[in-house]
């Protein structure tokens, strides 16, 4: 009697040999999907801060200066928006008090970060004594805006400027709050 066909055990050989290949397949492409979705998220938030430091430092240092009342001790503040930088709030201290704006007198730009830098409240202090600490983490900095983001803005930064001898320092730091602390984007600069 000839024999056709495979055996059980065969079968069963086969069946896990081929449920090892599909689960690695599949766990390979989870990993690559999360990879690239972190890389996007990491290209926009540059995107955002590099974009900031841009319009910050193409003008008048003046101009940039004027944003920042105290420039000795630094100044600084939350920001939060959404795609493009629509839907712009900001969030400072003014007088020690929390200020929540998010509506400037630019008519063209009422409410998107042109129309804060255009006509918007000079940051006058510190939003966190720990703002210009070297010992100061990001993880602190990012805590502290997601806990001022009142408004749920998909992206959240920092802002801060400070003069450093003949400089003027100016740090930008963005993340997309819906992916947390690693999405941040850092935009340095130290301007004459």
């Amino acid at each position: 009697m000839s024999k056709k066909g495979f055996t059980l055990i065969e079968i069963i050989a086969a069946i896990a040999i081929f449920s090892i290949a599909i689960v690695s397949i599949s766990v390979g492409l989870m990993t690559a999907t999360r990879t690239w979705k972190k890389s996007d998220v990491k290209l926009q938030t540059m995107y955002y801060a590099q974009g900031m430091v841009e319009v910050l430092t193409g003008s008048d240092i003046n101009k940039l200066k004027s944003m920042g009342t105290d420039l000795v001790n630094g100044s600084s503040c939350f920001v939060y928006f959404n795609q493009d930088y629509n839907n712009f709030s900001l969030y400072f201290l003014k007088n020690g008090v929390a200020s929540v704006s998010n509506t400037f007198s630019d008519t063209a730009n009422p409410n998107n970060f042109i129309g804060w830098y255009n006509s918007g409240p000079a940051i006058n202090s510190l939003v966190s004594s720990e703002d210009y600490n070297a010992g100061s983490t990001d993880a602190n900095l990012y805590n502290k805006c997601i806990a001022n983001n009142t408004t749920k803005k998909k992206y959240g930064g920092y802002v801060m400027l400070k003069n450093s001898g003949d400089n003027l320092y100016l740090k930008v730091r963005i993340w997309d709050l819906q992916f947390g602390q690693d999405s941040g984007s850092t935009r340095e600069i130290y301007m004459r």
